[in-house]
């Protein structure tokens, strides 16, 4: 299932932080944010799951976009 606009905005604002603040988070800029809240544009899959990864607040050290595909990936 492809995320939708009002999913990525879900998972930002449940992260507390602003449009730059999470795209830095996850790798990207703020400009692909609004895209993806906007539905213009969808993540791909390892994105969403970064997405997904800082709004549960498992990201508060902000690793790297490789640290999170690394742990998504290993399941540690």
């Amino acid at each position: 299932m492809i995320m939708n606009g009002s999913e990525a905005s879900r998972l930002r604002k449940k992260s507390g932080m602003p449009q730059a603040e999470f795209a830095a988070a996850i790798g990207v800029s703020r400009e692909t944010i609004g895209r993806f809240e906007r539905s213009d544009e969808a993540p791909d899959r390892r994105t969403e799951l970064a997405m997904r990864y800082i709004a549960e607040g498992r990201g508060e050290r902000n690793p790297k976009l490789w640290e999170i595909h690394d742990t998504v990936a290993t399941g540690a």
